[in-house]
Protein backbone atom coordinates (compact mmCIF):
# COMPACT_ATOMS: atom_id res chain seq x y z
CA UNK A 1 0.00 0.00 0.00
CA UNK A 2 1.50 3.43 -0.88
CA UNK A 3 0.49 6.44 1.55
CA UNK A 4 -0.30 9.91 0.30
CA UNK A 5 2.47 12.34 0.44
CA UNK A 6 2.11 15.77 2.20
CA UNK A 7 4.07 19.22 1.85
CA UNK A 8 3.57 21.25 4.74
CA UNK A 9 5.01 24.31 4.39
CA UNK A 10 4.86 27.28 7.49
CA UNK A 11 7.62 29.39 9.12
CA UNK A 12 6.30 28.69 12.48
CA UNK A 13 8.38 25.83 13.60
CA UNK A 14 5.40 24.71 15.81
CA UNK A 15 3.10 25.11 14.12
CA UNK A 16 4.87 22.88 11.28
CA UNK A 17 5.86 20.34 13.52
CA UNK A 18 2.54 20.02 15.02
CA UNK A 19 0.98 19.51 11.58
CA UNK A 20 3.87 16.93 10.76
CA UNK A 21 2.92 15.01 13.30
CA UNK A 22 -0.65 15.39 12.62
CA UNK A 23 -0.24 13.50 9.08
CA UNK A 24 2.50 11.34 10.07
CA UNK A 25 0.12 9.93 12.84
CA UNK A 26 -2.53 9.83 10.08
CA UNK A 27 -0.01 7.35 8.19
CA UNK A 28 0.79 9.85 5.28
CA UNK A 29 4.36 10.49 4.11
CA UNK A 30 4.95 13.96 5.39
CA UNK A 31 8.01 16.54 4.28
CA UNK A 32 8.12 20.01 5.51
CA UNK A 33 9.26 23.76 4.42
CA UNK A 34 10.03 27.15 6.18
CA UNK A 35 9.87 28.94 3.14
CA UNK A 36 8.57 29.49 -0.43
CA UNK A 37 11.89 28.47 -2.08
CA UNK A 38 12.31 25.41 0.45
CA UNK A 39 8.63 24.61 -0.35
CA UNK A 40 9.49 24.31 -4.46
CA UNK A 41 12.39 22.24 -4.07
CA UNK A 42 10.30 20.40 -1.86
CA UNK A 43 7.55 19.72 -4.34
CA UNK A 44 10.17 19.11 -7.14
CA UNK A 45 12.03 16.53 -5.13
CA UNK A 46 8.99 14.86 -3.63
CA UNK A 47 5.84 15.85 -5.77
CA UNK A 48 3.76 15.66 -2.60
CA UNK A 49 -0.50 14.78 -3.24
CA UNK A 50 -0.95 17.77 -0.56
CA UNK A 51 0.40 20.72 0.58
CA UNK A 52 -0.79 22.76 3.14
CA UNK A 53 0.58 26.19 3.54
CA UNK A 54 1.02 29.16 5.30
CA UNK A 55 -0.31 32.36 3.49
CA UNK A 56 2.23 34.25 5.48
CA UNK A 57 6.28 33.66 4.37
CA UNK A 58 9.05 34.80 4.79
CA UNK A 59 10.13 35.34 1.04
CA UNK A 60 6.79 35.46 -0.29
CA UNK A 61 3.23 34.90 0.65
CA UNK A 62 1.47 31.49 0.09
CA UNK A 63 -1.36 32.84 -3.01
CA UNK A 64 1.85 33.87 -4.59
CA UNK A 65 3.79 30.79 -4.23
CA UNK A 66 0.69 28.64 -5.49
CA UNK A 67 0.91 30.73 -8.84
CA UNK A 68 4.26 29.53 -9.14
Amino acid sequence: MISASVLVVDDDETVRETLAEFFDLSGMVVHTASTAAAARAAVAQHLPAVVVMDLRLPDTDGLSLLRG
